[in-house]
């Protein structure tokens, strides 16, 4: 069970993730996406092109090897004891 603490942290990460669009499951498109981000990312969350982490919305960090917005690209965007999955997220 998550301590309040932990709960605390992980409530600005919550919300920012319910204010992005979000694409993905079995039938990935780019479809799924609005018009500003019109690209399904390797996280699932809808991007625009970007060329560093300051392109990127809130937490995001900018995958320059496919110059779209992610969780993470490497295992430093991830938080103690987790590591950037091959979707681009962390766990």
């Amino acid at each position: 069970m998550a301590t309040r603490s932990n709960w605390l942290a992980a409530l600005p990460v919550a919300l920012l993730w319910s204010q992005l669009a979000s694409c993905g499951g079995d039938d990935v498109t780019d479809d799924d996406c609005p018009a500003a981000r019109p690209t399904c990312g390797p996280s699932h969350i809808c991007s625009a092109a970007c060329t560093d982490d300051d392109s990127c919305p809130g937490i995001l960090v900018c995958d320059t090897s496919v110059a779209l917005c992610a969780e993470c690209a490497t295992n430093a965007d991830c938080g103690l004891d987790e590591v950037c999955q091959v979707d681009h997220t962390c766990g």
